[in-house]
């Protein structure tokens, strides 16, 4: 089963997400026979933290090299595992990864969280019309906040 196993080997395929999220739920190690395979936030998340990479020439050898992996190396990567989970299975993390991947993308600065009319957030206060500002991300910092807000 999942629970008990350190590594999961995960093929390209039409439901590698899928596979890849449930690796990471049970606390396995992605071992990925694909350097072509599209891994989720890509460009911000570097994935060699989190999972094993082989070419599938070698797959022969993976056994072998799976068990000098030192323990830990292996607690190491699935810390990062779960880190990584947080941030593409949570629908709130998500949210703030998209717009963070967004706004460094486009380099622009775009809110955290909308502008709310403060009544919908206060409705016993006495605000009118009132608006309450979010918070900026900018292109630089934007992976950064993201990081610290998810931390």
């Amino acid at each position: 089963s999942l629970i008990t196993t350190s590594f999961c080997l995960l093929l390209p395929s039409p439901t590698f997400q899928h596979r890849l999220i449930s690796s990471l739920r049970a606390g396995c190690i992605p071992v990925l026979l694909s350097r072509s395979q599209p891994m989720p936030f890509q460009d911000t998340l570097d994935w060699k933290l989190a999972a094993i990479h082989f070419k599938f020439e070698v797959i022969e050898e993976i056994p072998e090299a799976l068990k000098s992996i030192s323990e830990g190396t292996i607690l190491e990567l699935r810390r990062r595992g779960r880190i990584f989970l947080a941030r593409i299975d949570d629908v709130q993390a998500l949210s703030k990864s998209l717009i963070a991947a967004i706004s460094e993308r486009f380099q622009v600065g775009l809110p955290l969280f909308p502008q709310v009319p403060a009544h919908l957030i206060f409705p016993n206060a006495d605000v009118e019309n009132a608006t309450l500002a979010s918070p900026q991300i900018t292109s630089k910092s934007a992976v950064s906040q993201m990081k610290a807000s998810t931390m």
